[in-house]
C-alpha cells in the first residue's frame, strides 16, 4: 500500500455526518483533507456509511466519496477492509463513532496502512500509529498498554477550518449582537431552547439565529418563533459562518467544533453539551477560560440559560469595544490542521524510507 516517489500518497478519511450525528466530524476531516491535498499534493478519498447530508457536503468540496447503500447488510469492517484494498490507500484517518474495533484496525495496519485517529478515546486508539487530542479529562486514567504509536495531546492539535483564523474580530453595533448556532443539524433542539431563553433576558440585544443545512425541527421552530416578541434574524444559508461569529459579542452554541472556532476568535461563548462525552471535554475548555459550558443541554432550562446570557452581557457593559473574549487565540491558534497534517506526512515519509531500506537490503 505504501506510496512511491512517483505517485502522491492517498489519504482515506473515515467519517460520517447526518442530522442525527451532526456535522462536526465531517467539518474537521474536510479541514485536514484540504491541507493534505492543497499543500502536500496528496490524493484524498472519503469513506462514508451514514448520512446523505455529510456525503453531499464532501462532494460539494470536490472530493471522491465511497459510500455504502444504507440497506446493505455488509458489516462495517468488511465494507471498510474491502474498500481500502480496492482503492489502494496509504493512510486511514478516522474521526468516527462506530463499532470499528482495535482488532479491525490492527488487521488494516498489518497491510501497511498508516492509521491516524482524531479525538478517539475508544480501545481502537491502541492500534493507531498517530492519535491527536485536545487536553480532555477523558485521557486521565486511560491505559496505553500495547500502544506503539505516537500520542499528541494539547490545544495546538485542535483541527479547525482555515477560514476561522482569517475572520477578523471587529467592534459591532451599539447594541450587543448575539449569534445562535447549534451545529449543522441540532438533533437535540438547542436552537429552540436558545430562542426561548432570549425572550427572557433583560438586556436589549440583536439576535441572529443560524440554522444548519441539516436542521430537522423547522416546523416546531417556526411555531415557536411566531410567538416571540423579540425580533430575531433567522439565517438558513450561511456561506461564511466564521465571519459571522467574528462580528458577534456573544455566541450561544452546541459544544464541539464551533466552540473551538469561537475561542480562536476571542469571542465570548456559552455552550450546551449534547452528550456526557462533550460535557467532560467542555470542562477542560471552560477551565482554560475559553468559554462557559452549562453542561448537558437537556438539563439546562431556559431561565438558567437566560440568566447566564444576562450575566455575560453585564460584564461587557463597561467595555465600549465589547471585546471581552478569552485570549485563547494564543493557545488555540487555528493552525491545528496544519500541524496534524505535517505529522501524518512525516510519518508517511518515514514509512516510505523504511520500505525502501528493506527493499535494498
Amino acid at each position: 500500500m505504501s506510496s512511491t516517489h512517483n505517485s502522491p500518497s492517498h489519504a482515506l478519511f473515515r467519517c460520517d455526518g447526518s442530522s442525527e450525528l451532526g456535522m462536526g466530524h465531517v467539518v474537521r476531516c474536510l479541514a485536514l483533507a484540504d491541507i493534505l491535498h492543497e499543500i502536500y499534493g496528496w490524493r484524498v478519498s472519503f469513506l462514508m456509511r451514514n448520512g446523505p447530508l455529510g456525503i453531499k457536503e464532501v462532494q460539494k468540496r470536490g472530493y471522491v466519496v465511497h459510500s455504502l447503500n444504507p440497506k446493505s447488510e455488509v458489516g462495517n469492517f468488511s465494507w471498510l477492509k474491502n474498500l481500502v484494498s480496492r482503492i489502494s490507500g496509504d493512510v486511514l484517518i478516522c474521526d468516527v463513532r462506530d463499532d470499528l474495533g482495535r482488532d479491525n484496525l490492527n488487521d488494516l495496519r498489518q497491510t501497511g496502512l498508516l492509521i491516524a485517529l482524531l479525538d478517539d478515546v475508544t480501545g481502537r486508539r491502541l492500534a493507531a500509529d498517530l492519535v491527536f487530542y485536545p487536553p480532555i479529562p477523558q485521557l486521565e486514567g486511560l491505559s496505553w498498554t500495547g500502544f506503539s504509536g505516537r500520542l499528541y495531546v494539547g490545544w495546538e492539535w485542535v483541527v479547525l477550518r482555515r477560514d476561522v483564523r482569517n475572520a477578523q474580530r471587529t467592534t459591532v453595533s451599539p447594541r450587543p449582537r448575539i449569534v445562535v448556532t447549534m451545529g449543522g443539524s441540532d438533533p437535540f433542539e438547542f436552537t429552540i431552547k436558545a430562542v426561548c431563553a432570549l425572550e427572557l433576558i433583560d438586556h436589549d440585544a440583536d439576535a441572529i439565529v443560524v440554522l444548519g443545512p441539516g436542521f430537522c425541527h423547522s416546523r416546531k421552530f417556526s411555531e415557536q418563533t411566531a410567538r416571540l416578541r423579540r425580533t430575531i434574524d433567522v439565517r438558513s444559508t450561511v456561506t461564511n459562518l466564521p465571519d459571522l461569529l467574528a462580528h458577534a459579542d456573544l455566541v450561544l452554541g452546541s459544544f464541539g467544533t464551533t466552540a473551538y472556532e469561537v475561542a480562536v476568535m476571542g469571542v465570548p461563548g456559552i455552550f450546551l453539551c449534547a452528550s456526557e462525552d462533550h460535557k467532560e471535554s467542555a470542562k477542560a475548555f471552560m477551565n482554560a477560560g475559553f468559554g462557559i459550558s452549562l453542561g448537558l443541554g437537556s438539563e439546562v432550562d431556559e431561565k438558567t440559560l437566560a440568566q447566564t446570557i444576562d450575566d455575560e452581557l453585564a460584564k461587557q457593559v463597561n467595555d465600549p469595544l465589547r471585546n471581552t473574549g478569552p485570549n485563547s487565540g494564543q493557545i488555540i491558534d487555528g493552525f491545528g490542521a496544519e500541524r496534524v497534517a505535517e505529522q501524518i506526512v512525516m510519518a508517511m515519509r518515514e514509512r516510505d524510507r523504511s520500505y525502501e531500506a528493506m527493499a535494498v537490503s
